[in-house]
């Protein structure tokens, strides 16, 4: 199973823990998770995408390493308009597909909600 799943199925886990009154922490963790589950899905595809093959798993895990959250938030905010950043034109001749839009859209959502869920102590979370 890949990082980026198992980080989707903690964040479930963490959002039902607490059948009753859900403690603030517990629900805030769960978005934060949800989010890196996402960064960690793109960065493993990312690095997938640009190197082939078995052999080479150490050297995807190092590219991974090198994506920054800022950069992709902007990335993620071009695609989800439906272009492609200057960088990147050349080496993706095709456009953007609906589906790469929307989770670029929803990287950028997930983002600032993972940010307040971990910054801001005044905004209360609910199960719904």
């Amino acid at each position: 199973m890949k990082f980026g799943d198992d980080l989707l199925a903690q964040s479930k886990l963490l959002a039902r823990y607490e059948v009753r009154r859900p403690r603030q922490a517990t629900l805030r963790r769960a978005v934060s998770t949800a989010y890196y589950a996402v960064f960690h899905l793109l960065t493993e595809e990312s690095a997938r995408f640009l190197i082939a093959g078995d052999a080479k798993r150490a050297l995807r895990q190092q590219v991974q390493r090198a994506f920054d959250h800022g950069a992709m938030r902007q990335y993620c905010r071009t695609f989800s308009g439906g272009s492609l950043p200057a960088a990147v034109a050349p080496l993706l001749p095709v456009p953007v597909s609906p589906e790469l839009r929307l989770v670029a859209q929803h990287f950028v959502l997930l983002q600032d909600a993972r940010h307040i869920a971990d910054y801001d102590v005044a905004v209360s979370y609910s199960r719904l």
